[in-house]
């Protein structure tokens, strides 16, 4: 009886991640509404197995998939809960990637503030744990919440801090 429920975990564990995958697959389409069934049908497998890591994943995809589809609100209440168990689970390079995602949420809701806290928050942590290429979409996405305040001169830093580090990495202007 053991091996078999490890069996069933197993492939229950399959099933969550194929599901991801093909969340994965059909967002990258546009095909959001195939994206947002498999991530939920992905959820629900993981919970019922305890999968964390596939759990915060489907939890990611359907709040950027809430994005794409105009649903804010519902976008950050997916992503919320996956940047909490991101932290709880102590998973630093996810957890910059979901609260950025939450960032982005929370800029389409209006809330300027909160999301220049988030897109910080995101990029002390990829500083952290010098994942660079991450680190200029943050500072992107600073000047964007920025010129949304107005505030044009701490935009044009954030802009311009990405665009050197970019070159520091070796981009190039076309």
């Amino acid at each position: 009886r053991v091996a078999l429920t490890k069996q069933d975990d197993t492939s229950e564990l399959a099933r969550a991640k194929l599901l991801n995958y093909q969340a994965h697959f059909y967002y990258r389409l546009g095909e959001y509404h195939k994206a947002l069934t498999s991530a939920q049908q992905g959820t629900e497998v993981s919970r019922c197995i305890n999968d964390k890591q596939h759990l915060r994943n489907g939890l990611n995809m359907q709040g950027i998939t809430f994005i794409q589809q105009g649903d804010y609100l519902e976008a950050k209440h997916y992503l919320q809960e996956a940047c909490d168990l991101a932290k709880a689970d102590n998973a630093t390079r996810v957890l910059a990637n979901y609260t950025n995602n939450l960032g982005m949420a929370v800029t389409e809701l209006g809330s300027y503030d909160e999301a220049e806290c988030l897109y910080l928050e995101a990029k002390s942590i990829n500083e952290a744990i010098g994942n660079h290429i991450s680190k200029t979409r943050n500072l992107n996405n600073l000047g964007d919440v920025n010129l949304l305040k107005q505030d044009f001169k701490k935009a044009q830093t954030f802009f311009e801090e990405g665009l050197a580090l970019a070159k520091e990495m070796g981009f190039q202007q076309p």
